[in-house]
């Protein structure tokens, strides 16, 4: 609506997000650190995120009482997750050689042996990790109580399998949640390990029962595959997708 009343030029419109003045959110700016890669894939599904979203406040209001303290959690599970990768950008920056050489460690390693790299990057980017499944396990907890598929069972699957890979530091359902994507954070090393994990995906059964396979359910990387410079977190209270 914002938008709508201004005139839409890239100007306007970039001032009109920028300007904190106009909105009641704040906006925080996070560098990923070096070697950090976004990759995301198609799970060929459908979800319909304004209903998800709809339902899931809907649900807010009338079990206010019940649902603040899942809420609240997450909110501060999200922040808890800004703040080790804001520690983790500013070790990168101090101690590039060091983080450099653990980054191309752990990015050769599954996660099961990263606790065998003792130092200061290892234990932030252990605890980032433990801190996103906290998320999920929020959201998964917030879809049970609302009825909304925002962590569906075959994409817990598809993320704890892909979690399993080495060097992804972690992975999850973007956006409002549902059967349509999937998103990977990894250290990137070098192309064999993305090959690796896209021959998962397409090999992947995304059921407990392979029998009950199909093939709307078969992952394929979509076209975002960056290396970000950086990221613009929106807080607000009342945002479902304040982090993912």
């Amino acid at each position: 609506e914002l938008i709508n009343n201004f005139n839409c030029n890239g100007a306007e419109i970039d001032r009109v997000i920028k300007d904190d003045r106009i909105w009641d959110d704040s906006r925080r700016i996070l560098r990923l650190p070096d070697g950090f890669r976004l990759i995301m894939g198609d799970v060929q599904g459908g979800a319909n995120t304004p209903n998800m979203v709809k339902k899931v406040l809907k649900w807010r209001e009338e079990k206010s009482s019940s649902c603040t303290e899942l809420w609240d959690k997450l909110g501060a599970n999200n922040n808890k997750f800004c703040d080790i990768l804001q520690q983790i950008r500013n070790y990168n920056d101090s101690y590039p050689k060091e983080y450099e050489h653990t980054r191309l460690q752990l990015a050769n390693m599954p996660f099961t042996q990263w606790s065998t790299i003792k130092n200061e990057l290892s234990h932030l980017l252990v605890s980032l990790r433990e801190c996103f499944c906290d998320i999920r396990a929020c959201l998964r907890k917030m879809g049970e109580l609302a009825q909304v598929g925002i962590e569906p069972p075959s994409q817990t699957l598809l993320c704890d399998k892909t979690m399993e890979q080495p060097g992804v530091l972690l992975a999850g359902v973007p956006g409002a949640g549902g059967n349509d994507a999937i998103f990977v954070l990894m250290l990137d090393s070098d192309a064999s390990k993305k090959k690796d994990l896209l021959e998962m995906w397409q090999s992947q059964s995304l059921t407990e029962n392979p029998s009950e396979q199909t093939h709307q359910q078969l992952a394929c990387q979509l076209a975002v595959d960056l290396d970000f410079e950086a990221l613009v977190i929106i807080e607000k209270e009342m945002c479902l997708d304040k982090l993912f």
